[in-house]
Formats: C-alpha cells, structure tokens, sequence
C-alpha cells in the first residue's frame, strides 16, 4: 500500500466524488519539519492514463488559513515555481500539477488566484498546466500530489471543496470533472472523539 494512502489519526482526510475515473483527495501527514507540520494533498483516480487538466473552485468550507507558513524564495507564495532549493520545498506551502516545484512543477496561478501571495487560496481559485503540449498523465500510481502545505504547529487547519479537471487520455479532448474535499489540520478535540468512537463501533460490530 502505498505510503499517501496511509490514514494518521490526525491532520488527514477523505473526499467524496463525483466523476468516473476520480476517486477522491487524500492527505498525508509528513510530520513536522523544520518546526512547521507539513501536509501533503493527493488526487486519487482509478485510471493511470487520466491526464490532469486543472484544479479550480477551491471552497473553504471549514476552519481558516491563517496558520500557512511559506518558505520560497518570493517570500510568500503558493507559486511553486518559487521554490526551487531542496531546504525550501521540504516545509513550504504551494500548489502543483505535477507533484513538483520549482520549474518543473508544469504549473500557473489562474487570475482569481491574484499574485498567489498570501497565507489562505481566494475563494473559488485554481491552478493548472501551464505546459498544456506536455501533458500530465496520472501514471502507474494513479495518484499525483497537488498541494503542500506547511502549518504553524498545532494549527486546526481547515476543509475545502475542490474540482478537479482532467480528461480520459492524451489521445482525447473532452474535459471531464470530479468534485470532493480535503482536510490538512490539527482536528479538534471533538473531532478526535468522535473519531475514537468510529473507531470503538467498527471493532464492536466485528
């Protein structure tokens, strides 16, 4: 199994969706590092030649984003392609295509995005291949991270709705869409309890 699809007890989430070959978005809690907790968000598909188009109608549904942290050379962005050094991207906070940052990330802000500065994503923005004649197919493990985010210690975080464009193959047009939401964040007590009693009930009913 592989290591994103690993469910912590704490910072991660799952989305439900709404598109044939999207599955959902996953989290994964890289720890803290550098002093900062770092979550990674993944988009998950059934379909290892899907080929990403976009994200878009990023929604804070809960929560806020005034404990990102960012550590790039522009000082403050969720442009990835600022953080292109080893020690920055191991702890900073950006959006990607691809899975990378730095000039590879095949990756720009839409407008809505503005300059992409600033601690929290404007409601309803998105990013996507800035590359379009290199397409970014989902590959063998039929996932590609998305976003990085780095939080001040103990930060709640936040949940978001997100739409993700893609299409079936390089070979065709059409666009295609899948919805769900995802979770980076220390959750609150109740939601740990809550949690521990989903627990408590799956084991009692086995």
């Amino acid at each position: 199994m592989k290591s994103h699809f690993l469910v912590c007890a704490i910072g991660l989430s799952v989305s439900a969706a709404a598109s044939a070959d999207f599955v959902n978005y996953s989290v994964v809690s890289a720890g803290n590092i550098g002093g900062r907790d770092v979550y990674r968000v993944y988009a998950n598909f059934n379909e290892a030649d899907d080929v990403l188009l976009n994200f878009f109608n990023h929604s804070t549904t809960e929560g806020g984003q005034t404990g990102v942290l960012h550590n790039d050379f522009a000082g403050g962005s969720w442009n990835p392609n600022f953080t292109f050094l080893p020690d920055q991207a191991a702890n900073d906070t950006y959006v990607t295509m691809n899975g990378t940052s730095g000039a590879t990330a095949s990756t720009a802000l839409d407008p809505s995005f503005g300059s992409g500065a600033g601690t929290g994503i404007p409601h309803n923005a998105g990013w996507y291949n800035s590359n379009p004649g290199t397409p970014i197919v989902v590959g063998a493990s039929m996932s590609v991270m998305i976003m990085q985010v780095a939080l001040t210690t103990g930060d709640a975080g936040w949940t978001a709705d997100l739409t993700s464009g893609w299409k079936e193959s390089t070979s065709t047009s059409t666009a295609l869409f899948g919805y769900g939401s995802y979770s980076v964040g220390v959750p609150a007590p109740g939601a740990l309890a809550l949690m521990g009693l989903a627990g408590f009930a799956g084991r009692r009913r086995r």
